[in-house]
């Protein structure tokens, strides 16, 4: 999807993407602040800068299990409690979920934790009351790494 496809279209309320998309571009579902359900295809890899940025209606999302990067701000004001992320996540930045105030917990699916960065020094998302939620036999290699940034740090 070409960058900034969607962005502001206030209508949209739902959209199934089709099989075979690889990568969505920056911003292209910025501030559709309608949106409540997307569909993501399992083939999906990145998701681009801010491409989820200002969808304050969106309050799930279930990310494919072959999904390697995430772009910069990419869920920020988003409206999950939760999120999934998949194995193949092996880094990101902390602020792609900023200004997500309703996001309490994260479900690690990968048995190695990721890469955690902050991009933009004082304007990162703090992770301090979250509970992350990690493989039970990767549990203490979590704590050993990011058991400084979450609130908790328990066995799925």
């Amino acid at each position: 999807i070409e960058d900034c496809s969607f962005n502001g279209c206030m209508s949209l309320t739902s959209i199934m993407l089709p099989d075979r998309l690889l990568s969505m571009g920056e911003g292209c579902f910025c501030h559709c602040e309608s949106l409540i359900s997307i569909t993501l295809p399992e083939d999906l890899t990145e998701i681009g800068y801010a491409c989820f940025s200002g969808c304050i209606s969106l309050t799930s999302i279930t990310l494919p299990k072959g999904l390697i990067k995430l772009g910069y701000y990419c869920f920020s004001e988003c409206a999950f409690t939760s999120i999934t992320l998949s194995e193949g996540i092996t880094e990101f930045y902390s602020d792609i979920f900023r200004n997500c105030i309703f996001l309490k917990s994260i479900i690690f699916q990968s048995v190695n934790p990721p890469s955690i960065y902050n991009y933009n020094i004082g304007y990162d998302f703090d992770f301090d009351d979250i509970i992350a939620y990690v493989p039970k036999e990767s549990l203490n290699l979590y704590k050993e790494k990011l058991g400084s940034r979450f609130k908790e740090i328990l066995p799925i």
